[in-house]
């Protein structure tokens, strides 16, 4: 009887342990956005709900009812640059049809990143489709199971994953904006604040996908800064400028767009 009594005591002690050692964070999608009929592009963000730890890597899966003939074909594009982790997405392996589900996967980067309770940017990606897709008629799943499915993994490679942790897109939800404007114009707006110390906005707007490159230089036309230099999607963006290696004074930013659209305007730090 004591000795049941002393592997019960064993078993509760190792059982709290195991939960105070895993971490409570949320996985979601976000922010879903049509493009055209055929495309939409979503957020993928990670935070932790409770103290901060450490991300090593992890790979994703959703499962999709999007209803796809053999002449059907779907791709998913991640935006370059777009991750706030430095394990960032690698691999896209994009459609799969595994298990007897349709499913999209990649894969991330192999580095200790310390996820806290702000939330992180995991990356923008892009479906296209050769059917019609919306966010009214997608249903985009976190898959758990199968050869090929959603794993986060601790420093010691150990699966963190929780399920219940991450949240799925259902395209039937009424609360997630799905008229989305887009600009007809390419546009570049003043940073704000301005004048700023030692942090500072800048709104662009693009008609369409292009090769963006926003640059910062000084009064004497010597580059300070690369600020952007990579793909970016149609729409409205903001990017955040930390110029706080830079002395006070007036400065120029630039922005080009694949030699479809250039602008420059000043900004002031004042420190």
């Amino acid at each position: 009887m004591g000795f049941m009594l002393r592997l019960s005591i064993l078993f509760v002690v190792v059982f709290q342990i195991s939960l105070l050692a895993q971490p409570n964070y949320l996985m979601r999608l976000a922010n879903p956005q049509q493009i055209n009929e055929k495309s939409l592009d979503f957020d993928i963000v990670i935070n932790s709900t409770d103290s901060n730890f450490i991300l090593s890597s992890y790979q994703c899966s959703f499962s999709f009812d999007l209803k796809l003939s053999p002449s059907d074909s779907i791709n998913l594009e991640y935006l370059d640059g777009s991750s706030e982790l430095a394990n960032f997405p690698r691999n896209i392996i994009g459609y799969l049809n595994t298990d007897e589900i349709n499913e999209l996967i990649f894969t991330s980067g192999i580095g200790n990143e310390i996820i806290s309770e702000k939330e992180k940017l995991v990356g923008k990606f892009i479906i296209t489709s050769t059917e019609d897709i919306s966010v009214e008629n997608l249903n985009l799943l976190w898959n758990f199971s199968g050869s090929v499915n959603t794993i986060l993994t601790d420093p010691d490679f150990l699966d963190i994953t929780v399920p219940a942790n991450h949240k799925s897109f259902y395209g039937e939800v009424t609360n997630i904006e799905t008229e989305i404007n887009i600009p007809d114009n390419f546009e570049l707006s003043q940073n704000y604040p301005n004048p700023f110390n030692p942090t500072t906005k800048i709104n662009f707007t693009l008609p369409e996908k292009g090769f963006v490159k926003l640059t910062i230089y000084n009064m004497i036309g010597e580059k300070v800064m690369n600020v952007l230099n990579e793909s970016i999607s149609q729409g409205s963006h903001t990017v955040e400028i930390n110029a706080s290696h830079l002395a006070s004074g007036v400065y120029v930013y630039s922005i080009n767009v694949a030699g479809k659209y250039s602008a420059v305007k000043k900004m002031m730090l004042l420190k």
